[in-house]
């Protein structure tokens, strides 16, 4: 409780934007100027504190316009702006540009294709074209509407929020000093030439080259260092800045990742820290094991569902304008419903969930059809025996879902062996001939492995890919397909 209580003080302190950030600058100038006055006459002068009392107001100004100063400032517009730019084609048409040996190649994503008609060269400019031209300046004003309203109401609940506030706490303090820190080097200057002469303040003429060095050292030291830290400042905002405010491109794909893995791997451990101990004791230590379990990826989960929360809510915030800027192109309805599906993320969850019967079952198949797509995103790093697996765990779940959807349309489906489903299947134009010549070879292919030890998995990741999608495919378009009576 103490550790926590200190840990409170100090983001009190930290988070303390006005203090820390524009006030302390102003009152460590004064403070070197008391120490000179102090140098040169042997006393201090605390009287030389009050005119501090006419920088309050000054200091509150800025306060109230310093989210406008950090978001132009640490140049996050910049950053949204160059990052929307660079994922047009990922934000809103669903495609993702492949690097690979100096070529650039359009790659669906498994669930994102989803359009019936695919849009041509001609069609992809003219919407990128209206989507830079009008969608993201507005994007780019909505982000900055919402990071001033959540700069003076943040509640602090999460780490991206406290870091966030840390950074703009230091980004003002070392913004402020590097300008009054340039200022005192001017006035060094003319110091070195003249004095200044006030009724309420006197500074006598620095003659002396050694005091002259010794002050432009300090005053050049401290702005080059103020200048360093107000830059490492601004990445930091700019890189925290997508974890606090809904953004439509990805971001922080790697700590992701990490944060994927560490949740697996620990959730894993349950089973194996149970065999510590002795069958008698197993539900105390069953108990207390998920409780410890639980305390360790509680963040983890948090901040993923944080993660999701603000993709999804970005991307319906953004779908009205997305969609009015549509109406203006001479796309079909067809175009216009898949483009939909692809900006809102239609989620495997939605594509699966009419074919099964319960949750579990639900469940259960979109954490196989989950596991097969990662798989395949990452095939180069799958052993062989792992890639047999994913091949037999997409063949079973794909003959349950077509087994699923046939049981609309054929009568008693479920007596039906595999081949005998999909030459129903395509007899009912559920499935066109190239989408049974492709579940027949795969098929094939299964009973290969099953009945012929030894053989090797044939299929590479192309195959397996376009196997993925088609099985999407085919059941969003399940709603096309009248049902038989």
């Amino acid at each position: 409780m103490d550790a926590q209580k200190n840990s409170g003080w100090i983001a009190v302190f930290a988070n303390n934007r006005l203090f820390l950030g524009l006030f302390l600058p102003f009152f460590l100038e004064f403070l070197i100027f008391a120490l000179y006055n102090m140098l040169k006459s042997g006393t201090l002068d605390f009287t030389i504190f009050l005119p501090l009392i006419f920088f309050v107001f000054p200091c509150l100004f800025l306060y109230i316009s310093s989210p406008y100063l950090i978001f132009y400032g640490s140049r996050v517009r910049t950053y949204l702006s160059s990052n929307l730019l660079e994922n047009l084609e990922t934000v809103f048409l669903g495609v993702k540009k492949d690097i690979s040996e100096s070529t650039i190649q359009k790659v669906p994503r498994l669930e994102l294709r989803t359009m019936t008609e695919e849009l041509s060269v001609d069609e992809e400019k003219s919407v990128l074209g209206l989507v830079e031209k009008k969608l993201v300046p507005k994007t780019l004003e909505k982000s900055r509407k919402q990071y001033v309203e959540s700069y003076f109401t943040r509640t602090y609940n999460n780490r991206a929020e406290s870091l966030i506030t840390y950074y703009e706490s230091i980004f003002l303090f070392s913004g402020v000093s590097f300008i009054l820190n340039i200022i005192n080097i001017g006035g060094l200057m003319y110091l070195h030439y003249n004095s200044i002469n006030l009724d309420f303040l006197t500074i006598d003429q620095i003659t002396n080259m050694v005091n002259v060095t010794v002050f432009l050292s300090l005053f050049l030291s401290l702005s080059f260092i103020s200048f360093v830290i107000f830059r490492h400042s601004s990445r930091q905002i700019c890189f925290l800045f997508p974890q606090i405010i809904p953004v439509l491109f990805e971001v922080d794909t790697e700590a992701r990742e990490t944060r994927l893995r560490t949740i697996q791997a620990i959730s894993r451990q349950e089973s194996f820290i149970e065999t510590m101990f002795p069958r008698n004791r197993y539900k105390k230590a069953s108990n207390l094991i998920w409780h410890n379990i639980s305390i360790i990826l509680s963040p983890l989960i948090k901040d993923e569902m944080e993660y999701l929360s603000r993709k999804e809510i970005a991307r319906a915030d953004f779908w009205d304008e997305y969609r009015a800027i549509l109406k203006d192109t001479s796309l079909s309805d067809d175009q216009l419903k898949g483009i939909e599906r692809v900006f809102l993320g239609l989620d495997l969850h939605d594509i699966i969930s009419p074919y099964s019967t319960n949750e579990e079952e639900l469940r259960g198949v979109r954490l196989d059809l989950e596991y097969v797509r990662n798989r395949l995103m990452k095939w180069s790093e799958v052993s062989n025996e792992d890639k047999t697996l994913v091949f037999l765990l997409f063949y079973r779940t794909s003959e349950h879902l077509l087994r699923s959807l046939a049981s609309k349309n054929i009568q008693n489906v479920d007596e039906l062996q595999f081949p005998s489903l999909i030459s129903a299947m395509r007899e009912k134009s559920i499935l066109s001939d190239d989408e049974y010549s492709l579940f027949n070879e795969i098929r094939m292919r299964r009973n290969e492995l099953v009945h012929r030890p030894g053989t090797g998995l044939t299929i590479g990741q192309e195959t397996l890919h376009h196997l993925f999608q088609t099985l999407i495919d085919v059941l969003q378009r399940s709603d096309q397909i009248p049902s038989s009576s």
